[in-house]
């Protein structure tokens, strides 16, 4: 193998690598730029937050039954997910469905 023949071949590899990852570059500052907009005309479009609603006290009961009946337990699960999820940008709490609900075991595998 002839020196000129090696130096081309290192050339060639260098430029080729260093195409590669100029571009990769170009990608990252582009994907930057994109997401700078996107987050400035969210922050633009943004409407005005309703004034919030003092939540008037709830009477806490002594001790609540033990609720046996699986739907009841599935809307109150389906009712604090919806809470929780409601300050959520771009969630949508009405599409929300609980299918079914398992009782966790513990580590050890008992109930």
């Amino acid at each position: 193998m002839t020196p000129e023949v090696l130096q081309t071949g290192l050339l060639v590899f260098a430029l080729g690598i260093g195409m590669v990852f100029a571009v990769l570059f170009v990608i990252f500052v582009a994907l930057k730029i994109m997401g700078f907009v996107a987050v400035s005309i969210t922050k633009k479009a943004k409407p005005a937050p309703a004034p919030a609603v003092a939540a008037a006290p709830v009477p806490v009961a002594a001790a609540p039954a033990p609720a046996s009946n699986d739907s009841e337990i599935a809307a109150v699960i389906s009712a604090a997910i919806a809470a929780y999820c409601a300050g959520e940008p771009g969630a949508n709490p009405s599409r929300l469905k609980v299918r079914s609900i398992r009782r966790a075991t513990k580590w050890d595998g008992s109930k």
